[in-house]
C-alpha cells in the first residue's frame, strides 16, 4: 500500500526528497524515483480497464507494477484485450507471457 501512496504524486519527481536538504528522506525510502517515472509517463488506460479497447501502440499503466507497457503491434495485438480471473497469462509485467504481447515503456 505505500506504494499506492507514492503513485497519487506521479509528476513530482523528487517526491522522495527532504526539500530543505536534498537528501532523501529515509521514512519514504520505499518510494523509488524509477517507479515515479514510470507512472508519470503518458497512459491511456488503466490495466484491465476498457481491454476490448485496446488495440496495436495502446498504452496501459499496470498498477500491480507501477510501469507503463504499450500493445505490440499484430499479430501480438489480438491478446492485449485477453485477460480473466482464470487467464492472465498476457497480463502486463506479470503475466507468464507478457513479454510477447507487451513493451515495456
Amino acid at each position: 500500500m505505500k506504494l499506492l501512496l507514492c503513485m497519487a504524486i506521479p509528476i513530482i519527481l523528487g517526491a522522495c526528497e527532504n526539500k530543505t536538504s536534498k537528501k532523501v528522506d529515509e521514512s519514504q525510502k520505499e518510494c523509488s524515483e524509477s517507479a515515479l517515472y514510470s507512472s508519470a509517463r503518458e497512459h491511456q488506460f488503466i490495466y484491465p480497464d476498457h481491454r476490448q479497447e485496446y488495440s496495436p501502440g495502446t498504452v496501459v499503466y499496470q498498477p500491480k507494477t507501477g510501469r507503463v507497457y504499450r500493445c505490440k503491434r499484430y499479430p501480438y495485438s489480438q491478446y492485449c484485450q485477453q485477460w480473466s480471473p482464470s487467464d492472465r497469462r498476457f497480463e502486463p509485467g506479470t503475466g507468464s507471457n507478457w513479454t510477447a504481447v507487451w513493451d515495456l515503456l
